[in-house]
């Protein structure tokens, strides 16, 4: 029988035991042999998803655990933790086998290393117990080490225009390497470190309205992507910067 949990929680548990406790005689061969009509029944205390928020490309290994309860009558025992999608998220049980009327947690690690983007991934138990408990999903916003801000340029506002890379890496060796060229009529006027950050000041050259992206180079993997766009007003006199 498979069985889903989701909860937030702390993991404030004392530390795991060397190695987990035998199996109770009444379920030989290692969880073969499952009846439908065992007295274990998983009972989640944290109801809700399990959310690791905004989390940067860099910030290492992320924890959160599921808190349960045997509410039944027999030993429950968890098989294994799975997922769907990849391996960035992974699951393990601390307490194989659950005494009926204990409380355990499975823990949950997300390692933002192996992918970026929107996480939305099914996480299930596979135990020995009775009932079933609706599948439920581990999510996370995975964003770039470098975010400039602001995100999007409007050169409607002034030719001139400075865009802050917030290196949210702390990396003491970031620095910004080079701009695509993509759009020849923005240019780079300087850049400036700010701290840990980095300022680069942006001129655009075009008397046209336009909407376009540019990528820069950095020390660090990733090329960060401004969008820069202007609405030319065709009547105005041409304005200096």
């Amino acid at each position: 029988m498979v069985l889903c949990v989701g909860a937030v929680a702390a993991c404030g548990r004392p530390p795991l035991p060397a190695g987990p406790p035998p199996l109770p005689a009444a379920l030989p061969g290692a969880f073969q042999g499952v009846r439908a009509s065992s007295g274990a029944r998983l009972e989640v205390i944290d109801a809700g998803p399990v959310d690791f928020g905004t989390v940067w490309h860099a910030a290492g290994v992320q924890k959160r655990c599921v808190r349960f309860r045997n509410a039944g009558t027999d030993p429950l025992v968890i098989a294994r933790v799975t997922h769907s999608c990849c391996g960035c998220i992974q699951g393990r049980a601390a307490d194989p086998v659950v005494k009926p009327g204990a409380q355990s947690e499975i823990e949950l690690v997300l390692d933002p290393a192996k992918r970026k983007g929107n996480l939305n991934i099914r996480v299930t138990i596979e135990a020995h117990a009775a009932g079933a408990i609706p599948p439920i999903v581990a999510t996370a916003k995975v964003v770039d080490d470098i975010e400039p801000v602001p995100a999007v340029v409007d050169f409607s506002r002034g030719d001139v225009q400075t865009v802050t890379f917030v290196n949210h890496a702390a990396r003491a060796d970031f620095a910004i390497e080079a701009m695509a060229q993509s759009l020849p009529f923005i240019v780079v006027e300087a850049v400036e470190p700010a701290g840990r950050d980095v300022r680069v000041r942006l001129r655009c050259l075009s008397r046209d309205s336009f909407v376009g992206c540019v990528r820069f180079g950095t020390t660090l993997a990733g090329w960060p992507e401004l969008t820069v766009g202007v609405a030319r007003d065709a009547t105005a006199p041409e304005r200096r910067p």
